[in-house]
Protein backbone atom coordinates (compact mmCIF):
# COMPACT_ATOMS: atom_id res chain seq x y z
CA UNK A 1 0.00 0.00 0.00
CA UNK A 2 2.95 2.38 0.67
CA UNK A 3 4.52 1.66 -2.74
CA UNK A 4 1.34 1.93 -4.31
CA UNK A 5 1.40 5.71 -3.14
CA UNK A 6 4.55 5.90 -3.47
CA UNK A 7 3.86 5.15 -7.13
CA UNK A 8 0.99 7.27 -7.49
CA UNK A 9 3.13 10.28 -6.27
CA UNK A 10 5.70 9.78 -8.83
CA UNK A 11 3.57 9.39 -11.81
CA UNK A 12 1.39 13.02 -10.83
CA UNK A 13 1.14 15.12 -13.12
CA UNK A 14 3.70 18.19 -11.70
CA UNK A 15 2.02 20.85 -11.88
CA UNK A 16 5.60 23.57 -10.57
CA UNK A 17 7.21 22.67 -14.08
CA UNK A 18 9.75 25.33 -13.23
CA UNK A 19 10.46 23.62 -9.86
CA UNK A 20 11.40 20.39 -11.57
CA UNK A 21 13.31 21.82 -14.42
CA UNK A 22 15.62 23.67 -11.86
CA UNK A 23 15.95 20.73 -10.05
CA UNK A 24 19.13 18.38 -10.92
CA UNK A 25 18.52 14.47 -11.24
CA UNK A 26 21.14 13.87 -8.07
CA UNK A 27 20.28 16.55 -6.22
CA UNK A 28 18.97 15.83 -2.61
CA UNK A 29 16.19 17.54 -1.82
CA UNK A 30 14.11 17.22 2.19
CA UNK A 31 10.69 16.01 2.83
CA UNK A 32 8.03 15.42 5.38
CA UNK A 33 7.00 11.91 5.36
CA UNK A 34 3.55 11.00 6.86
CA UNK A 35 3.53 7.20 8.27
CA UNK A 36 1.42 5.12 10.17
CA UNK A 37 3.64 4.41 13.09
CA UNK A 38 3.23 0.72 11.75
CA UNK A 39 4.56 1.74 8.57
CA UNK A 40 7.46 3.74 10.29
CA UNK A 41 8.27 0.04 12.16
CA UNK A 42 8.26 -1.81 9.09
CA UNK A 43 10.56 1.05 7.31
CA UNK A 44 13.01 0.76 10.67
CA UNK A 45 12.85 -2.80 10.44
CA UNK A 46 14.13 -2.47 6.46
CA UNK A 47 16.66 0.03 7.07
CA UNK A 48 18.16 -2.39 10.61
CA UNK A 49 18.05 -5.36 7.71
CA UNK A 50 19.97 -3.48 5.47
CA UNK A 51 21.79 -1.19 7.67
CA UNK A 52 21.16 1.84 6.35
CA UNK A 53 19.74 4.80 7.45
CA UNK A 54 15.63 5.86 6.96
CA UNK A 55 16.29 8.11 4.27
CA UNK A 56 18.40 5.17 2.59
CA UNK A 57 15.61 2.59 3.10
CA UNK A 58 13.24 5.12 1.53
CA UNK A 59 15.33 5.39 -1.85
CA UNK A 60 15.66 1.36 -1.55
CA UNK A 61 11.69 1.24 -1.79
CA UNK A 62 11.88 3.61 -4.57
CA UNK A 63 14.30 1.90 -6.59
CA UNK A 64 12.23 -0.97 -5.97
CA UNK A 65 9.41 0.45 -7.29
CA UNK A 66 11.26 1.33 -10.24
CA UNK A 67 12.10 -1.71 -11.39
CA UNK A 68 7.93 -2.85 -11.04
CA UNK A 69 7.03 -0.67 -14.22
Amino acid sequence: MLLGAINSLIHAEDTDSKMESAMNENEIIEISLLLSKAHLRLLEDLADAKKCSLAEAVRLLLKQSSKLR
